[in-house]
């Protein structure tokens, strides 16, 4: 059985002698087109004309080129499978396939009005010169741009790779923030930094992961049960939350989510902080209405509740907001029937402390707010 020396001599035999072939193919296209039988120059058959051997010429020597550039970069192989069984590669058939197109490529530019024959032997040397050059420079042009398209596709993965580095970095620093372990987390311009170079996805998550810990926080703040212990700690939590979602909306640079937004006028208002919390529901409902978006009515329930503290003197501006409330029929409208739940603490006590205003409510909105049956 012969060894692996063996074995490369013999393909190394064969393709020489493939070569060989080919090159003697064109040494006898150039004797037989130095001196063509004189029927040619009279027949009308296109198959005998001398383009037809022109063609020839130009396919051979493409043929010889392409398989010139796989000798040169030591890349000649025999059709075959790989070691492992599996597909099929061509080897040195592709190289001749493709030098054969670009020996089509040199013939399409043959002018038409040069006559080969009159040129002699020098202009069948200069064609087989062409069709070599262009078989070359066919197998030339796929390695390069096969090359190309692959330095692309690396870089491609590259800058997947060093996302999904930033991703994880970002997620690891939002679930700090979240621990309730204020001393874990990192500074806010490092984690406005890691969620700004994130994956759109992963800020979604980061979103969604303060929203949870939001409600969470929330719930134990309001929780008359809760113990003060407790409800000191939700509210440091609450202030954690507002650090992702003041990080997120700062990297919302077209002002295009409108739930960020809402979510941090959500944590202001239960941690008493009604004056941002007006901000922010402002701003909320501003991209909201920006994008007509359906939906979202608590933002003006919660603003009214805000103005409700901060500018309880401006009754259209806290009646408006409750009109569109109860316009939208939603989970707003529910809290108003009646004002008894803590969360809607600010609004009860301004309209028991304006009454008129109650009047007014029910005239527009066939309801009172403070308990009166609904009409």
């Amino acid at each position: 059985m012969p060894g692996m020396r063996e074995l490369k001599n013999i393909q190394l035999h064969r393709l020489a002698t493939l070569l060989l072939f080919l090159l003697g193919s064109c040494v006898s296209l150039l004797a037989f087109a130095s001196d063509p039988p004189a029927e040619l120059n009279n027949t009308n058959s296109a198959a005998d004309s001398p383009d037809y051997y022109v063609l020839f010429i130009c396919l051979m020597a493409g043929a010889f080129g392409g398989l010139l550039y796989a000798v040169k970069e030591n890349k000649l192989r025999l059709p075959g499978s790989d070691s492992e069984g599996g597909s099929y590669k061509l080897g040195w058939v592709a190289d001749v396939l493709f030098g054969v197109g670009g020996g089509v490529v040199i013939f399409l530019v043959y002018p038409d009005d040069i006559d080969l024959y009159k040129k002699g032997i020098s202009g069948i040397i200069k064609f087989i010169g062409l069709g070599i050059i262009g078989g070359y420079g066919g197998r030339l042009f796929l390695e390069k741009a096969t090359s190309a398209r692959l330095a692309g596709v690396e870089e491609k993965v590259e800058a997947l790779k060093e996302k999904d580095k930033f991703d994880a970095r970002a997620m690891a620093a939002v679930d700090r923030v979240l621990d309730e372990r204020p001393e874990s987390a990192p500074e806010q311009e490092e984690l406005v930094q890691l969620l700004d170079s994130a994956s759109h996805a992963v800020q979604v998550e980061a979103f969604k992961a303060a929203r949870v810990f939001r409600k969470k926080m929330t719930a134990v703040v309001f929780d008359e049960e809760a113990t003060d212990g407790a409800r000191q700690s939700a509210q440091g939590g609450l202030r954690q939350a507002i650090k992702v979602l003041e990080a997120l909306a700062e990297i919302d640079k077209g002002g295009k989510y409108h739930r960020t937004y809402g979510q941090l006028a959500y944590a202001h208002r239960a941690l008493g902080e009604h004056a941002k919390a007006l901000t922010a529901f402002s701003k909320a409902i501003e991209i909201r209405n920006k994008h007509e978006v359906a939906g979202y009515r608590l933002y003006e329930f919660g603003r009214a509740a805000c103005r409700a503290i901060e500018t309880p003197e401006d009754a259209n501006a806290i009646q408006q907001d409750l009109a569109e409330a109860v316009k939208a029929k939603g989970e707003a409208l529910k809290r108003m029937q009646p004002l008894e739940e803590k969360y809607e603490v600010e609004l009860k006590d301004w309209f028991e402390k304006h009454p008129g205003q109650v009047e007014d409510f029910r005239e527009k909105n066939g309801f009172d707010p403070l308990g009166t049956e609904l009409q």
